[in-house]
């Protein structure tokens, strides 16, 4: 599922239908428990934070997506 609108696919990271990437206005989602950095790296430049609930990488499909990508944004780096 691809969701553009930031609102929404916020709500529905925190409602467990999935994974998204935000930026620093999560800060309070995050804080509050809601959500959770699943990795601890921060893109430079970008601004942005993989977030999920916390039990969320539980599942498969939702490691596997955070695995690679973790992986990209280490070769980014390089």
């Amino acid at each position: 599922m691809n969701i553009n609108d930031p609102n929404v696919y916020i709500q529905a990271a925190t409602d467990g239908q999935g994974i998204a990437l935000g930026d620093t206005l999560i800060a309070d989602e995050i804080a509050l428990g809601r959500l959770c950095r699943p990795l601890d790296v921060a893109l430079k430049g970008y601004g942005y934070f993989l977030v999920c609930r916390p039990d969320a990488l539980k599942r498969q499909s939702a490691k596997a997506f955070s695995d690679w990508l973790l992986a990209e944004a280490h070769a980014e780096k390089r």
